[in-house]
């Protein structure tokens, strides 16, 4: 199960992040996490990831640009960063922070 955990300083992400999880966030945290001016969304508990996970940090960026929401990832897995560089996609997260680890 996908845990979202909003809080005064950002919010975080524990769990799979998947096809099977994605659909389960809950539509009112995401929003209430949109109408902050700045948001770190911390993703070092993001156990697995897949395309739909990834497709959803993408949407998630998108609705904060429409928002004007400064919004940035961090702790980002190596998996996760393979993934989004696999797909081409790398340049387009707001990392502030990455993981120890390289690709």
């Amino acid at each position: 199960m996908l845990h979202f955990n909003l809080s005064e300083t950002g919010c975080s992400l524990e769990g799979p992040l998947t096809r099977h999880t994605v659909t389960l966030i809950n539509k009112n945290k995401s929003q209430a996490l949109l109408r902050k001016d700045k948001v770190i969304l911390d993703l070092s508990k993001v156990t697995k990831v897949d395309t739909a996970g990834l497709a959803w940090l993408i949407f998630i960026i998108e609705q904060a640009d429409f928002h004007s929401c400064n919004l940035s990832f961090v702790n980002l897995s190596s998996d996760l960063l393979k993934l989004a560089k696999l797909c081409s996609v790398d340049t387009f997260l707001p990392i502030v922070q990455y993981n120890d680890e390289k690709i």
